[in-house]
């Protein structure tokens, strides 16, 4: 009788042991698949961010390439159209002067004007150069932006730099200059400003950036109430981009007040 009750014991406790085994079997294969299930949501989330990333910088190269485009038109027009029209009055008026120290004075003018024309199309050379970004320390990419804005002669625009420069990647520098870009570009368009500054302050830590205007600034409330579409969408695409950067963006503006940009951008060993 003994015998029999301690061989039910033991069955009874195989038998638990082999369902504790089988639960335990079940929770680690139910835990491997929720493991390998989460694994793949965040891969395909991390795919579908690399991948947004790509387009952005695909898109920002498209604008920057747009966006010289628009500059080289403009100079071409503007720059090179006159002083090409310069030199050719110039060579009229000397070949109808009516004495020789009259023409050689047109000559002369022709050939100071024709020296300037080749330095001017060397520099519009430079300028075709889209690549100039990964080229190009940031800070020398802003002055060149802000040396063709000073050549427009729409307002006074300066600029400053402080702190010791450290290297960005060629991805991050060219998101940042196009946010840099836009701002400038809508300071150009919008705000009908006398006076633009922009400065740059390097920390060991990170990027500071200010570009400020005594413009007719604008509701910065009624912007982001239109993020949808209008003008709004302009502020969300600048956000989303500093958020790819790992970076930060804040506007203050307010109408007949100006508008003040700030970015941050801390700064990552590479």
């Amino acid at each position: 009788m003994y015998f029999m009750e301690t061989a039910t014991e033991i069955q009874i406790a195989l038998v638990v042991a082999v369902i504790v085994f089988l639960l335990l079997a079940l929770a680690l294969l139910v835990f491997m698949l929720m493991y390998q299930r989460k694994t793949f949501r965040h891969n395909q989330q991390m795919a579908a961010v690399e991948k947004q990333f790509q387009e952005e910088i695909l898109r920002s190269q498209i604008e920057v390439q747009e966006q010289t485009q628009v500059h080289i038109g403009r100079e071409l027009h503007d720059n090179i159209g006159t002083l090409s029209s310069l030199v050719k009055m110039n060579l009229s008026l000397a070949d109808t002067a009516p004495d020789a120290g009259e023409r050689k004075r047109y000559l002369d003018e022709s050939k100071d004007t024709i020296k300037q024309l080749i330095t001017e199309i060397k520099r519009l050379a430079l300028d075709l150069n889209t690549d100039r970004l990964s080229e190009t320390i940031f800070s020398e990419v802003i002055e060149q932006d802000i040396e063709r804005l000073r050549r427009l002669k729409l307002f006074d625009i300066g600029f400053l730099q402080e702190g010791e420069e450290w290297s960005l990647t060629k991805e991050k520098k060219l998101l940042l200059y196009r946010v840099c870009q836009e701002i400038l570009h809508n300071t150009l368009k919008h705000a009908n400003a006398s006076q633009v500054s922009v400065s740059l302050r390097f920390t060991p830590e990170s990027l500071f950036i200010r570009i400020e205007d005594n413009g007719i600034g604008f509701d910065k409330t009624r912007v982001v109430k239109d993020r949808a579409e209008g003008p709004g969408s302009g502020l969300l695409n600048l956000e989303n981009r500093m958020d790819m950067i790992g970076g930060e963006i804040r506007i203050e503006s307010k109408p007949g007040n100006g508008t003040k940009s700030y970015i941050q951008v801390p700064f990552i060993e590479t």
